[in-house]
């Protein structure tokens, strides 16, 4: 924009340099070398760009205040300026640079840009959930391997002579006090049908959990 009104780039662009950036490396620069009117007032350019996603691990620890971009730098080349001191100091380099006739040079304020700030707590919640699979894949095997042939049958057993109550073991008492036989149930040498098929839906089970990580995480 020239005194408010949109210009092509092409009517006032001299000369132009792009050294493109590259990722995570160096930043990119654009040089234009410009001529306007004498009679202009004001002056303004834009320019389109993308905003690219960063690693968690780049973003300052205020992401949500933005990044700082560095001035620009509009050096002015038909006009120079160099400093003149009224008194006499001994030459040093600093003095003698100071003392050159050089380009003025303006610089621009610096550009805050927002970026798109990711969830900061996602990578807690993903240790969070793997370490509860890991935790409910290994105390599945661990229940599975470590429980013994007919624990779950005794614990049965212990449950429904709780519900039944005393009274089948003062029985039991009376007829061993008149010397009368007691019937005892044997205790089955193998399992029922029902408890071997939960144990080997049990040891299945974890052992396909197991594949499906593997493969997952391959």
């Amino acid at each position: 924009f020239i005194d408010g009104e949109i210009q092509p780039a092409s009517n006032i662009t001299t000369k132009m340099r792009v050294s493109p950036s590259e990722d995570k490396v160096s930043p990119g620069m654009l040089e234009l070398a410009l001529k306007f009117p004498c009679s202009m007032k004001s002056a303004a350019l834009y320019l389109e760009f993308d905003k690219g996603f960063l690693h968690i691990n780049e973003y300052p620890p205020d992401a949500n205040q933005g990044f700082d971009i560095p001035s620009a730098v509009v050096n002015f080349p038909d006009f120079h300026s160099s400093l003149n001191f009224v008194e006499d100091f001994n030459p040093s380099p600093l003095v003698s640079r100071l003392q050159e006739r050089s380009p003025a040079l303006a610089y621009t304020e610096v550009l805050l840009v927002p970026l798109t700030t990711p969830d900061f707590s996602m990578p807690y919640n993903v240790i969070t959930i793997t370490c509860t699979i890991f935790a409910l894949y290994f105390g599945s095997l661990l229940n599975a391997l470590r429980r013994r042939a007919g624990e779950e049958e005794r614990l049965l057993k212990d449950r429904a002579n709780r519900k039944l109550g005393r009274l089948p073991q003062i029985l039991q008492k009376l007829a061993r006090l008149r010397g009368k036989p007691v019937d005892q149930h044997q205790r089955p040498s193998s399992l029922p049908s029902s408890t071997k098929h939960k144990l080997i839906f049990k040891v299945t089970l974890v052992a396909l959990i197991a594949v499906a990580w593997h493969f997952y995480f391959r």
